[in-house]
């Protein structure tokens, strides 16, 4: 409480007009000063010392103070400014330390000459604060200079470090590959520093030469993810798939470098390599976007026992609706047609509000396809596909599999202007007339298919491995094309399609040559197996 009234004593007495009048007392000053800073009054304290220096302003004693509180004050400048002053008449050491802890211009040049005059000297105890000076002011070739002379003189390797990462950052990568068999004297932290300036400047080839020249670092992740980095910034493909399938199998792998392995093998249909690879992230990572495409896989390669197995492991991470969809894939895999129908029915009672219209066109092909067995479900359930608009390609081929001709002819003519492009439409609609016998029209539509698919052909060579197409031109190629251009056709075909989608093929076009025996048989052979 003392002290708080002492001091409040005090200011009333320093902004007091008539105590500045009367005659300068430097021991009532000190003792002031000296109360101020006991009190922590910086502020006060600041200005009792500008007072005492404006009188004696050769005082370096004052100067000091109104250095030291200016710069306790954020009075930068002020500080800045007095401690020059003060350097400029002592040479203090004390007072130089104070000042190279400014970024001044002036403070930048003097700690140069200094640290150069004691490197000439052979005293290398702030060489490398000189380097960075050397950098900072737009020097960073002298930084190189100093470090290569350095290190020629002491063979220290703290200066070889300093040397070779100046180097990597103005691009003189040849002197870091020079040097590159001493990288195994460095510690650990050093080794991957440099690898990771090497990246930054985009000296993707240098850093991978590094990482795999210093054979001592540790085969842990961050190695790994290195190296994987840079096999795929250097387009070294076979050896980032190789490390890939072996981290796989270590189960050590960061899951973002799968998605370009993934990737590539997508681009080349590996189904194979792509199964490997989702049965190891099986084991690591059971997130639902793998799950769903290692089942996928599975059903892709046949092996639906598999795929079913792993379908029933993980239930939990799926809708009951997407879990019947997979389910019935499986089954159909498995020709349990009547488990697929099962399923089915349980998703038009059930789910029917919910499905999508790629569901609903995957359950009303499947009774469209085995329309045999399942006639009256499929006249059943016709009345609502029928009610999505999208769908009326598969409505009307339904109506033709169950013989409902007119229904079928009556929709497509309702849509063949809307569908004049569509190819497997214009083969549909005139499939359509030719039952009904009507030949002139039939042939008018067959003919105007043919014309359009020989236009998307050539527009397009490749469409003819799109499998839609394939078909659809090798059935019009019956009509219009010589025997031997389709037997080359239909090679492509068995190259291209699954082996039932072949076999139809074949079996249309032996009913087009009117040689039924054959028909007959493999009709019944598809019906078996």
């Amino acid at each position: 409480m003392k002290r708080i009234i002492v001091s409040l004593i005090l200011i009333v007495l320093l902004i007091n007009p008539v105590f500045s009048k009367q005659k300068f007392d430097l021991q009532l000053y000190e003792l002031m000063y000296k109360s101020f800073i006991y009190t922590q009054d910086l502020e006060h304290a600041y200005i009792v010392a500008k007072k005492v220096l404006k009188v004696i302003p050769f005082s370096i004693k004052w100067r000091k103070r109104v250095a030291q509180l200016a710069l306790w004050l954020g009075k930068t400048d002020e500080a800045y400014k007095n401690y020059l002053y003060i350097y400029n008449k002592t040479k203090d050491p004390s007072i130089e330390k104070i000042l190279f802890t400014f970024s001044y211009p002036e403070i930048i040049n003097l700690k140069i000459q200094k640290y150069e005059t004691q490197v000439k000297k052979g005293n290398y105890q702030n060489a490398l604060e000189l380097a960075k000076l050397y950098e900072y002011t737009g020097y960073p070739e002298k930084s190189l200079k100093l470090l290569k002379q350095i290190y020629e003189k002491t063979n220290k390797k703290e200066y070889l470090y300093e040397y070779l990462i100046y180097a990597t950052k103005l691009g003189e990568t040849h002197i870091l590959v020079k040097y590159i068999q001493t990288l195994k004297v460095f510690p650990l932290e050093k080794k991957y520093d440099i690898v990771y300036l090497l990246i930054a400047k985009g000296y993707y080839d240098k850093a991978l030469e590094v990482l795999r020249y210093v054979q001592d670092l540790p085969k842990d992740k961050t190695y790994y993810n290195l190296l994987l980095f840079l096999l795929l910034k250097n387009q070294k493909y076979k050896e980032f798939i190789k490390v890939v399938k072996y981290l796989l199998i270590k189960q050590q792998i960061d899951i973002s470098y799968i998605y370009p392995l993934l990737d590539y093998y997508y681009r080349k249909k590996d189904l194979q390599s792509l199964e490997f690879i989702y049965s190891k992230i099986y084991k690591i990572k059971k997130t639902k976007a793998f799950i769903k495409e290692y089942i996928n896989i599975l059903i892709e390669n046949k092996k639906f026992q598999q795929a079913l197995e792993i379908l029933n492991e993980n239930t939990s991470i799926f809708s009951d609706k997407e879990y019947l969809f997979y389910l019935a894939k499986i089954y159909a895999g498995l020709k349990n047609k009547e488990k697929v129908a099962k399923i089915y029915k349980i998703l038009l009672k059930d789910y029917r509000e919910q499905l999508s219209l790629n569901e609903k066109k995957e359950i009303l092909w499947f009774f469209i396809d085995n329309s045999e067995e399942y006639y009256k479900l499929l006249k059943t359930y016709l009345p609502f596909f029928k009610k999505e608009k999208d769908l009326y390609i598969e409505v009307i081929t339904a109506y033709m599999n169950i013989q409902e001709l007119d229904k079928a002819y009556s929709l497509a003519k309702k849509y063949i202007n809307k569908e004049k492009n569509n190819l497997s439409f214009l083969i549909l609609y005139a499939d359509i007339l030719n039952i009904q016998t009507k030949f002139d029209e039939s042939s008018y539509y067959y003919n105007k298919a043919w014309i359009l698919a020989n236009k998307q052909l050539r527009i397009n060579p490749n469409i003819i491995n799109n499998k839609e197409f394939l078909r659809n031109y090798i059935r019009l190629s019956f009509k219009y094309s010589s025997p031997k251009k389709i037997k080359k056709l239909l090679k492509i075909a068995k190259n291209t399609l699954n082996y039932n989608e072949y076999l139809n093929l074949i079996l249309d076009y032996y009913l087009y040559l009117g040689e039924y025996d054959p028909s007959f048989y493999i009709y019944n052979y598809k019906r078996i197996f």
